[in-house]
């Protein structure tokens, strides 16, 4: 039986992570089963495409809005009414098989479920001592991993029997058992905003991310990195048809579930990251996330396919714990959760450019090469990490007590870039 309460910092982020758990696992369900009903139906790239780029490219679109939500308001509540919003929305899809409305429900419920990650993300600091915050990190990315392993197993399972419906009421149920959890934790969710007034406006997040050299730099190469892995996401399903074209969903499956798997295990090792590793840890395991996507390529014998997506989706956990360890350190709390999504606004609007490239790219060379643009793109990309990993072992002496890092003085919008104790501060 659950307690009442969580109100101790370990069993707040336990639950916080077990409620995040729950919902990607009916959400990696619902879309994966989505994409396949989607393109077994209209048989079309271009609605795959679409059906990637109204789900998980939405985010780009309301980014920097819904960041807002997290900073202004009680962050526990924006996370309880984001999982019902989006449950309500994702309910309306049991009851229509047309694409087209099926898409328009996704739609909108990936938009009420926008908010979610960067509030959650942003309080995850305010939870726990500092020295808990990457173990915070790691278990709450556990959680979102755990939810990509199964939710693509319960596709491979159900899907050739059920169809779509059911796995669809699954998901919904799955955003009441997670809003449920994040209710009843007692804890802080936001720290000291004494600075808001410094912080003004939706865009502010973009514009302290642009100002500081590590983010920016962080946040360029994820960019194009995420462009090549749209165009790699897009080309699962009909890779998976090269071996069993009538078959293609457990194949499929195991894709997608071979991924969750390695960043299980990647977001458990994550827990060792630290201010002093941070960078190389996200250099080299970005390195080889994106080398694995293109090495898929080749592959003829499914049996090496997982291996390769298990390995890439491994190296991306432990890189994404460090990514946002970073993040979370440089970002004040009054607007960190604006910074965060503002992140991921970033990423993925070049997510959803990913998309709209993906499907001439797919008509016109088929899936094995769209892995192998995807993979070069990704390589090349990871090499943009190289100044952000140089400024933060500059700034290192730093973390000893020793002098503030420089921070460039840059003008966007009429604010003045903020000053080194500003970026230093974080969690």
């Amino acid at each position: 039986m659950l307690p009442a309460v969580f109100t101790t910092p370990t069993s707040a982020v336990r639950a916080i992570a077990s409620a995040r758990a729950i919902s990607i696992t009916g959400g990696a369900a619902a879309f994966a089963a989505l994409n396949l009903s989607v393109y077994q139906q209209t048989r079309s790239e271009t609605w795959l495409a679409a059906t990637m780029l109204l789900t998980f490219g939405v985010a780009g679109v309301v980014g920097l809005f819904s960041g807002m939500l997290g900073d202004r308001f009680d962050r526990q509540r924006v996370m309880i009414w984001s999982d019902l919003v989006s449950g309500v929305f994702f309910t309306a899809l049991i009851f229509t098989d047309d694409p087209g409305w099926m898409l328009f429900f996704a739609f909108l419920s990936a938009v009420a479920e926008a908010p979610l990650w960067s509030a959650s993300s942003a309080a995850l600091p305010n939870l726990v001592p500092k020295d808990k915050v990457a173990w915070a990190n790691s278990l709450s990315q556990l959680g979102h991993n755990f939810g990509v392993l199964v939710g693509p197993a319960i596709v491979g399972v159900l899907y050739d029997f059920t169809g779509a419906q059911p796995i669809f009421i699954i998901n919904a149920v799955s955003f009441v058992v997670s809003a449920s959890l994040t209710s009843m934790v007692r804890g802080t969710f936001a720290g000291e905003r004494s600075d808001s007034e410094e912080h003004p406006g939706f865009t502010a997040g973009l514009r302290f991310m642009v100002r500081d050299k590590v983010l920016r730099w962080m946040n360029l190469s994820w960019m194009f990195i995420v462009v090549g892995l749209g165009i790699v996401m897009t080309a699962d399903v009909p890779f998976a048809e090269l071996f069993d074209a009538e078959d293609p969903g457990k194949y499929y499956g195991w894709m997608i579930g071979s991924w969750g798997a390695g960043s299980v295990v990647g977001a458990l090792l994550g827990r060792r990251v630290t201010a002093k590793n941070e960078g190389p840890i996200l250099l080299v395991s970005t390195l080889v996330f994106t080398a694995m996507l293109g090495a898929i390529a080749p592959m003829t014998m499914f049996l090496f396919v997982p291996a390769l997506i298990f390995t890439s989706g491994l190296a991306e956990g432990i890189g994404h714990v460090a990514e946002l360890h970073i993040t979370q350190r440089r970002a004040p709390d009054a607007v960190r959760s604006r910074v965060l999504s503002a992140s991921q606004a970033v990423v993925d609007a070049a997510l959803a450019v990913g998309f709209v490239i993906a499907a001439p790219v797919l008509s016109a060379v088929g899936p094995r090469w769209a892995y192998v643009i995807g993979g070069i793109i990704g390589v090349g990309a990871a090499l943009l990490l190289i100044p952000a990993v140089r400024e933060l072992r500059r700034e290192r002496p730093d973390l000893e007590g020793g002098p503030e890092p420089d921070v460039e003085d840059i003008t966007i919008a009429g604010f003045p870039a903020p000053d080194a104790g500003t970026l230093s501060g974080g969690s």
